[in-house]
């Protein structure tokens, strides 16, 4: 592509150089109009090739000077060439953005901006050889008839050979400045890889080149995150952000921002980053652990993700990821099971609030009984919280562990007028970080329902309980009466119809017990403890935290 008609056979080579040199007409020398070409494409005003900023539209463009020596055809060349001049500069203004106003947008961004600096550099590079060639004088009309053509120098139609693949590529640029002027992060990829889906087997090549470039920055962001629980994303460019809620890390602290996911990236892709890094920042919050794994084979894991950040290899580098957040999970539940004691806390979650230690809820019903039967407005949770103490100190719950106990207490819902204590009664167990995110409120407004259920049917059982013990002292003091009665010869009317009635008494109230046992004993045998036996079996083959 040295010079065009140097590869021409002689006979026609030197031809084509004397119609160039048959130019007595005009004043201009196509040389000089060569040069002013190679200006005009650097956006550099020459002699006659001059800038315009408001013509065109007030797009701007290079115009030829209308007093030169200048045939129409060679200035319908020198507007056709100069062309590129206006993609250069426009191409040059999008470039410049970035360091001229300091911190303009992201690292992608100043990614995007760099690719089209590298682009504009090569562009130069081709400018350079072509001013170059400027220079070359051309050949002499005694050298025609020898053959001698001045290989090298430099035509107008020599310009339009070369800078056809560049005015391509300049205009493809150009199109993609334009087309994401006003985008950032992941949707500034998104844009560009739409642009790459091209025919055009040269428009591909660049562009994927710009792609390629662009994509460092959030691939870095994405290594930082899922290996160090750094998010670096000031500029809210990565598919992950912060919410700024810090009550509960694992559910509110992250989310993902989809607009900024790029499409090479699976939505449950996405999700395994957004998991990872925020189990490390989990980790961290909760118990200050920052190392998931020995250092040896997290830089072999953050290798492979280095090597393999290209989205051409991206099936290398989900690889990489899906190891790094394997690893995660697994410390993470790791430190679940044994450091935070999770299926500990879960059994005695089952044995005070499904009230399955029965001795301990026979005893605190029995303390608790009677102030609870005052109204809702005149209790005092510190009593009764005394009163939980002293229950746990007269079953067997005293030998429960001490964290255990100590997460026990009681609490008092908002009453109403009419309410009692029993009404408004509530045993909590406290479930603090990091076990709060897995056992979470809604999950103990659950268990508090059934407690409430439970509970409700323990009263029942326990005023069944004391009315039998009324009855009974009922019917002991009847037969009393009925003995003094018959000793001594004494009527008693009544006594009877008496009898009659506390043993139908006596019955409704065994029906009332019989069925209050057998709900009871449905509810925590057939319904709980069924349910149970499965959580607890899943409960051992989780593979991640959020299938809790």
């Amino acid at each position: 592509m040295s010079a065009a008609v140097s590869n021409l056979p002689a006979p026609q080579a030197g031809a084509l150089a004397r119609r160039e040199l048959e130019r007595t007409d005009f004043e201009v020398a196509e040389s000089v109009l060569a040069r002013d070409v190679i200006y005009a494409c650097q956006g550099i005003d020459s002699k006659y090739l001059r800038f315009n900023a408001v013509s065109k539209h007030n797009l701007g463009g290079f115009e030829v000077d209308s007093q030169a020596g200048i045939s129409a055809v060679e200035r319908q060349v020198l507007l056709v060439l100069s062309e590129i001049g206006w993609l250069f500069k426009h191409i040059q203004a999008h470039a410049s953005s970035c360091s001229e106003s300091g911190v303009a947008g992201g690292t992608i961004r100043q990614s995007f901006c760099s690719a089209l600096q590298a682009e504009l550099s090569e562009f130069y590079h081709l400018m350079a050889v072509l001013q170059e060639q400027s220079l070359r004088e051309g050949p002499k009309p005694d050298n025609l008839s020898s053959g001698q053509t001045g290989a090298g120098y430099l035509t107008l139609r020599r310009l339009i050979v070369w800078l056809a693949e560049p005015k391509i590529r300049m205009r493809g640029l150009a199109g993609i400045a334009d087309a994401v002027a006003h985008l950032e992060g992941g949707a500034l990829i998104n844009a560009v890889d739409a642009l790459a889906q091209h025919g055009d087997s040269l428009v591909q090549q660049f562009i994927s080149r710009t792609l390629q470039q662009m994509c460092q920055p959030l691939f870095q962001m994405a290594r930082e995150w899922v290996f160090d629980g750094r998010l670096n994303n000031a500029g809210a460019e990565f598919f992950v952000g912060s919410t700024g809620l810090s009550d509960d890390l694992w559910r509110n602290g992250y989310r993902l921002n989809d607009n900024m996911r790029p499409s090479f990236i699976s939505k449950q892709m996405a999700g395994t980053i957004l998991r990872a890094g925020k189990s490390i920042n989990f980790l961290r919050q909760c118990s200050s652990e920052g190392e998931w794994i020995n250092g040896k084979e997290r830089s072999a894991m953050l290798a492979v993700a280095c090597t393999s950040s290209s989205y051409r290899q991206i099936g290398q580098w989900e690889h990489a990821i899906n190891d790094a957040a394997a690893a995660i999970d697994k410390h993470l539940l790791n430190a679940m099971f044994t450091k935070y004691s999770l299926v500990k806390h879960c059994n005695a979650l089952k044995r005070y609030l499904l009230l399955g230690q029965g001795d301990f809820i026979q005893t605190l019903m029995d303390l608790l009984g009677p102030d609870l039967g005052n109204k809702a407005g005149e209790m005092s949770e510190y009593q009764l919280n005394g009163s939980l103490d002293a229950a746990i100190r007269a079953s067997n719950a005293q030998f429960d562990d001490a964290d255990i106990l100590d997460r026990l207490r009681v609490k008092l819902a908002k009453p109403t007028a009419m309410e009692t204590g029993w009404d408004v009664f509530i045993l909590w167990y406290d479930m603090k970080e990091p076990l709060s995110s897995v056992i979470t409120g809604q999950a103990m407004s659950g268990y508090l329902r059934l407690f409430r259920l439970l509970w409700t049917l323990k009263r029942v059982e326990h005023t069944l309980n004391r009315v039998w013990q009324v009855m009974s002292g009922i019917q002991r003091q009847l037969a009393t009466i009925q003995g003094l009665t018959s000793q001594y010869g004494l009527p008693c009317p009544g006594v009877e119809s008496v009898w009659l009635e506390l043993r139908h008494c006596h019955c409704l109230r065994n029906e009332m017990a019989h069925f209050c046992t057998d709900l009871q004993t449905y509810i925590m045998f057939e319904v709980l403890e069924t349910a149970w036996d499965i959580f607890m079996t899943q409960l051992q083959v989780i593979p991640a935290l959020p299938h809790f």
